[in-house]
């Protein structure tokens, strides 16, 4: 009993630290106009990459990486190609001005 009481608090702690970390990635974020979402897809899109590992390594849900994927790429930030064998698989990038954005937050 008494790990799983370790434990708990183990995982209490990681949500507040993650949780400062969160409110600190915002503030800085606040200039560029972009959320914490459009960031890390941002920040996971320097080299191209498929839609469904983006949204596999950065743990969301493909339905919101899509609709993230929308706004950046309206707002110019990324480019998406498509593959030349199989037209259902769609690879995102930043833009320059994508990177250019991601470099003030860094």
């Amino acid at each position: 009993m008494n790990s799983l009481l370790q434990i708990e608090e183990d995982f209490t702690l990681a949500q507040r630290a993650m949780n400062r970390a969160r409110a600190a990635l915002a503030e800085r974020l606040t200039a560029t106009g972009l959320t914490c979402e459009q960031w890390t897809i941002l920040k996971n899109s320097i080299e191209p990459i498929q839609v469904g590992v983006l949204a596999a390594n950065t743990g969301m849900h493909r339905p919101s990486v899509s609709r993230i994927l929308a706004v950046l790429s309206q707002e110019k930030l990324i480019k998406r190609t498509l593959n030349k064998d199989d037209s259902r698989i769609a690879y995102v990038t930043a833009t320059a001005k994508g990177r250019r954005l991601l470099s003030k937050v860094a």
